[in-house]
């Protein structure tokens, strides 16, 4: 469920195609992302039967430990980029704004908090050329709460 309004439109990542854009200004701490209409949740030897470019396997996203949900309808909030500094935080599925963002915001989140532990994945960070690798469930939880934490305190 996406909370505030908001727009798709072209990308300011090169190469990212469309972008997630806030349509309306928000807080800091703010949900950007709520989950919902989560239908299905697959263990990662599951999510494995899926062809890797398959839209199930490309719209897989890590829920909880070793469980992730897939969104094969690509819905509006799978237009939310990666970034090594993002303007939203992923947590559990949420998404927190990292600051007070202006309408025409777009938003971003680090891919390596919801991709599985040491996952590279087949595009580089715009910002760093590094490779996006995902980092184990509890070092993500441990960022992630801490970073929320910040944002809410």
């Amino acid at each position: 469920m996406i909370i505030p309004k908001y727009h798709i439109a072209a990308s300011k990542i090169n190469s990212a195609g469309k972008g997630f854009f806030l349509a309306e200004a928000i807080k800091k701490g703010s949900i950007i992302i709520a989950p919902d209409n989560i239908i299905s949740i697959y263990s990662y030897e599951n999510l494995l039967r899926f062809d890797k470019n398959s839209i199930e396997y490309l719209s897989y996203v890590r829920w909880f430990d070793q469980h992730y949900s897939i969104c094969p309808e690509w819905s509006d909030e799978c237009y939310i980029n990666h970034s090594s500094q993002p303007t939203g935080l992923y947590h559990l599925g949420f998404v927190f704004a990292y600051d007070d963002w202006n309408s025409d915001t777009e938003i971003t989140i680090d891919y390596s908090f919801l991709t599985h532990e040491n996952e590279t994945l087949d595009f580089n960070d715009s910002i760093t050329g590094k490779p996006v690798v995902g980092i184990s469930y509890l070092e993500a939880m441990r960022r992630s709460t801490k970073d929320l934490l910040s944002l809410i305190t």
